[in-house]
This record gives structure tokens, sequence and C-alpha cells, in this order.
């Protein structure tokens, strides 16, 4: 079964549900995230993640299990959110005109087409008046 995608924008609270149609005895539930430990989440296979962030995103499997076997869906979590650049040196630079300037920049958020508009305004302001 393919993974369902959810994009959600950074401060959001998600909720992602695991409904178990059928079992004898009925299966516990568990979240937990790609290669990690069980995650908290309700009896009810409830999960809550609150406020969404870079850090949350990925792939978010819940397992249904009885005695008779196990079962597990896959959900893929996007947090969006405006990009934060840090530009060095913070400080004024006096140069020469006509010689080189680099600057470096960190995008902490994506999404990547957004930086790159936003860093050409940045780092090549003459060009852009």
């Amino acid at each position: 079964m393919p993974a369902r995608k959810l994009t959600v924008v950074g401060g959001e609270t998600v909720v992602f549900r695991c409904v178990v149609k059928a079992g004898n005895p009925p299966p516990a539930v568990v979240w937990e995230r790609e290669e990690s430990e069980p995650l908290n989440s309700s009896n009810d296979g409830v999960l809550v993640i609150s406020p969404a962030s870079g850090d949350s995103q990925g792939k978010y499997i819940c397992k249904a299990t009885n005695v008779m076997g196990s079962t597990e869906a896959v959900a893929l979590l996007i947090v969006q959110g405006e990009p934060n650049i840090i530009v060095s040196p913070i400080s004024p630079v006096s140069v020469t005109a006509g010689s080189t300037v680099t600057w470096n920049a960190l995008p902490q958020v994506t999404p990547l087409r957004l930086l790159s508009g936003l860093l050409r305004r940045i780092l090549d302001p003459i060009s852009n008046r």
C-alpha cells in the first residue's frame, strides 16, 4: 500500500488516525517513526503532532498487531515553512568598486524554489533593480 502524504505549514497541529476495521482479538495499535521507538499515541490509534516543524517531517508507521499477525500503514508528513536565511558576514563590509564579494547564505528551511529566487535577489542586488 503506498504511503499517504500530508503537507502542512510549520506550527500547525497534525492528527494521524489509524483505523483498524477488524481483528479478533482486537489488535494493539502503535505509531512509530521510521527506524525508531514507538511514539506516544492514544489507545484508539490517534497520533497528535503539535506543533509540526521541520523535525516532524518524515515517515510515520502505524502498526496493528494481535496474536494472529500484524499489518502496517505508512503516512508521509511534509512540513513547509517560510525560508529563514542566514547571510554572513552579519556586519557591514567595505569593498572597492569592481571587486568581487562572496556571501555565504544558509537556508534553514526549504522549499528550494522559493529560496533560489530570494537568494538571487540577496546575492546580486544590483542586477535585480
